[in-house]
């Protein structure tokens, strides 16, 4: 799903500037003293800055771990060096197995076979994409669609099992702790707005001729954007 979204992440940018053009742009940029809890409000939804936060974590950590793993794919195909290698530390071997066993997340990125070279996504695809599931998750309890426990499970264990299938909670928890450097739950409640999104889109785009994709899609999201009267209190006024 996310390469659908990289694609098309300029439609996405634009729709969300155009949204602060349609509603004006000074309901987009409130008072610190009363917003500083919170990062925006959808549907008449105030939006916690924990909750954008876990998002934009999310984002930037999936979006670079594919960017990671398919630059190590061009490394591995380099010629080797004539270089004597230095012996493997203990650790590193400890590491190394480790590894075998479990694997960091399933890579969220572009065709692996493509030639171009990745790039890194910057911060302002991570913002939208982390807002774009925001929204779509409160859109989705709109149309009373909903992610369950056991979704969510499935796509943590498709992410997380080693090559074998197995799959290591202590692993799991510890990657959470050091790389998303939050809590279990938190990256759960992420995950659920990730498969919210996927759903949706899903969703909107079925039967959808392939020509008609981005039309339909960039239809919808204005549509939706219109709705729910978003608001982005992290955004600075500009300077007068």
């Amino acid at each position: 799903m996310l390469p659908f979204f990289r694609k098309n992440i300029k439609f996405i940018i634009w729709i969300i500037v155009l949204s602060f053009v349609i509603w004006g742009a000074g309901s987009f940029v409130a008072s610190r003293s009363s917003s500083s809890s919170y990062a925006g409000s959808a549907f008449g939804k105030n939006i916690s800055i924990t909750e954008f936060q876990s998002m934009l974590r999310f984002y930037d950590i999936m979006t670079r771990s594919g960017i990671i793993a398919l630059q190590r794919k061009t490394e591995e195909k380099k010629p080797e060096t004539q270089s004597t290698p230095t012996p493997p530390s203990a650790e590193t071997k400890e590491i190394a197995e480790n590894a075998k066993r479990y694997k960091e997340p399933e890579p969220l990125t572009e065709d692996p076979k493509s030639s171009e070279k990745p790039e890194p996504p910057t911060y302002e695809e991570v913002r939208s994409l982390a807002w774009q599931s925001i929204i779509f998750s409160e859109e989705a309890k709109r149309m009373k669609m909903e992610v369950s426990n056991d979704e969510v499970s499935r796509e943590i264990l498709k992410l997380f099992s080693s090559e074998s299938g197995g799959f290591s909670p202590a692993f799991y928890q510890m990657w959470v702790k050091n790389q998303y450097r939050g809590r279990p739950r938190e990256f759960e409640e992420a995950i659920r707005k990730y498969i919210c999104a996927r759903k949706i889109r899903e969703t909107i785009l079925k039967d959808v001729p392939a020509e008609e994709v981005e039309k339909r899609w960039m239809e919808w999201m204005m549509k939706t954007m219109g709705d729910a009267h978003f608001k982005d209190y992290t955004l600075q006024p500009s300077a007068e």
